[in-house]
């Protein structure tokens, strides 16, 4: 008992690293998409912190995931601004994700499920704020899929994953064209291809079908684009995509560690 405790405090500090590092990149890669970097010090993802109020470079020991907000009480101690909030929860839902998932499946699925977690995280954030579902994280979560299924990770296998992710793009290759050609609009953009695609690769052709369902209960995160800050030139009656598809998944996945999609899903054919 003593060393499952360990391990899972053990797991929520990497996680509350991992929630450090989400802060960055959900800040900076949109920064880099659109071309609105102010700044020098947020050109690279792996570069090293700066204050997000006066630029200082932030020393190791006062950038300590979770810790350093509490005891700066939410103030930068070069300058005294504030320290978004946003990135002190970030780092405790990071932080709590492989923690629950240890509690409740086998070390495998819960790192596995952590990771889908984390992929999808960053892209509900920057895709509320932005309307932006970026390549450099799609395709990367993906090709992960394709690995894990074929790994035998995953409860679909490598077939059922390729054939997922051929459907899921294929879906937005069809609607796309649909939508050009009878109303001259985009139903769904060329850049929701690769998200698709990497849902499909995780779950699925049929667990994509089934995400889609269980994506009704992320459509509220959609709307949280109207409290978070987000980018003022996206139209404001748009809503992104990744919180529904990526909600859904994230839901089928967990039924399926759990074996209650079996009598639905051959998963295991």
């Amino acid at each position: 008992m003593a060393t499952d405790t360990l391990i899972i405090l053990i797991a929520c500090v990497y996680g509350a690293c991992v929630g450090s590092f989400l802060t960055v990149l959900t800040t900076r890669l949109p920064m880099m998409i659109l071309g609105t970097i102010k700044s020098p010090v947020f050109d690279t993802l792996w570069g090293r912190s700066h204050c997000p109020n006066c630029n200082t470079l932030i020393p190791f020991y006062r950038n300590i995931p979770v810790v350093t907000w509490l005891f700066q009480l939410g103030r930068a101690k070069c300058c005294g601004g504030k320290i978004p909030g946003n990135y002190f929860m970030l780092e405790i839902v990071c932080a709590a994700i492989p923690g629950v998932f240890l509690l409740n499946f086998d070390t495998q699925s819960a790192l596995t499920l952590s990771l889908f977690s984390y992929f999808a995280l960053a892209l509900i954030i920057i895709d509320i704020r932005h309307l932006l579902a970026p390549f450099a994280i799609t395709i990367p979560l993906g090709v992960l899929g394709l690995v894990l299924a074929a790994s035998g990770t995953l409860e679909t296998n490598a077939m059922k994953s390729l054939a997922g992710a051929l459907f899921g793009g294929g879906i937005v290759l069809v609607l796309y064209a649909i939508g050009r050609l009878t109303t001259g609009r985009e139903w769904l953009g060329l850049g929701d291809l690769p998200l698709l695609g990497a849902v499909g690769a995780w779950v699925g052709p049929d667990g994509f079908i089934l995400s889609w369902a269980f994506g009704l209960m992320g459509v509220p995160v959609a709307y949280l684009r109207r409290l978070m800050p987000s980018d003022p030139d996206v139209p404001e009656g748009a809503l992104p995509m990744a919180p529904p598809i990526l909600v859904g998944a994230l839901i089928t996945l967990i039924l399926s560690e759990l074996g209650l999609l079996i009598p639905l899903l051959e998963y295991n054919n």
